[in-house]
């Protein structure tokens, strides 16, 4: 069985050189402008893998920035919604302070503190009363109540003003809400 064996080894050995002597020859028949494509083609490769791995880095890159340029405009759309927010407080703060005035206004116009004074001093208030005393005292407040004489303008003032309020409240809500969103989604990255 050796002598097979080596038989064999031996018959190999002759197929790899005609096959490298093929080769060579596969090579050589083409000539040396066979030979200088061929080394084109290995360059061509070599060249086209390092392409595709900048093509492949410049693409991380790319994500990387686009990603950046996206958290700067979420920065600055938060620096907005934040400056507008402190805006609105302000005007909130004002408004609440103007309306305090106004309904203090409307009380002092409303009722006349020196008349209720006199009208809750009077002892009749306390007795009781048959309906034509009752009556008479019916005519004596209306009386009053005409001479009173109410500034009706604070009072649509005062109703524009709680409108007006009202709007810029739901604004500064809404305002809020949406920096909370942004914010939301901002930390959700």
């Amino acid at each position: 069985m050796s002598a097979e064996v080596k038989e064999m080894d031996r018959l190999s050995q002759q197929l790899k050189e005609k096959a490298t002597e093929l080769q060579k020859k596969i090579e050589d028949a083409g000539g040396e402008h066979l030979k200088n494509q061929k080394a084109k083609v290995t360059k061509i490769q070599s060249h086209s893998a390092a392409l595709n791995d900048a093509k492949n880095e410049y693409r991380t890159l790319k994500k990387t920035v686009d990603q950046l340029r996206g958290c700067t405009l979420q920065i600055t759309i938060y620096k907005d919604l934040e400056h507008k927010g402190k805006g609105h407080e302000k005007i909130f703060d004002d408004l609440l302070i103007a309306l305090s005035e106004h309904i203090e206004q409307i009380e002092k116009d409303l009722v006349d503190p020196e008349k209720l004074q006199t009208t809750l001093r009077d002892g009749t208030l306390g007795e009781t009363c048959d309906l034509k005393t009752d009556l008479e005292m019916v005519a004596i407040l209306e009386a009053q109540l005409k001479e009173m004489n109410p500034n009706l303008d604070s009072i649509s003032e005062y109703r524009n003003k709680v409108s007006v309020h009202n709007e810029r409240f739901q604004e500064l809500n809404s305002v809020n809400q949406e920096r909370d969103d942004i914010k939301k989604q901002y930390d959700e990255r």
